[in-house]
């Protein structure tokens, strides 16, 4: 969490991986045209944006997984096809629908990458994700958009 507060303190937006050569348009679910994720940011509230470009007006983490967040970072690392040595620290924002369904996974860079960062890496982590499906518990309220974000280190 410490990560996070720091980005938000220099920041009032959080921008998307780049994407690169190997990322491009034929990769839907890993291109990125847009780069900006959270667009504007207040207190708990924020401006989310979509890869499809519409916006949503969240309160952010109005949601969280079941067992708490060490377990979900633990179900990633256990559900990646396979073992990442990038030592990279990267921000993951989840977009949910009114009934907790991922909508979407959007992945953010956290300082300087040491090793390349692949199309296959990131679609590795954003199935993980994926797999969570109904591990997710509602805070409050009645809204119809929800979003998570947290940050893991990728060893």
């Amino acid at each position: 969490m410490k990560y996070l507060i720091f980005i938000f303190l220099f920041s009032t937006t959080i921008p998307s991986v780049a994407s690169n050569s190997k990322c491009d348009e034929n990769n839907p679910e890993l291109y990125d045209s847009f780069g900006t994720i959270i667009k504007e940011w207040s207190d708990s509230s924020a401006i989310f944006r979509n890869k499809k470009g519409k916006e949503y007006k969240v309160v952010m983490n109005d949601v969280y997984y079941k067992d708490g967040e060490v377990a979900l970072k633990n179900f990633i690392y256990k559900n990646t096809e396979k073992e990442y040595e990038c030592n990279v620290r990267e921000v993951f924002v989840i977009l949910f629908g009114k009934n907790l369904e991922i909508e979407e996974v959007r992945i953010a860079d956290v300082g300087i990458k040491t090793e390349p960062y692949d199309c296959e890496h990131k679609r590795d982590f954003i199935n993980a994700i994926k797999k969570t499906k109904g591990l997710w518990m509602k805070k409050g309220g009645k809204r119809k958009k929800h979003v998570y974000v947290f940050s893991l280190h990728i060893h």
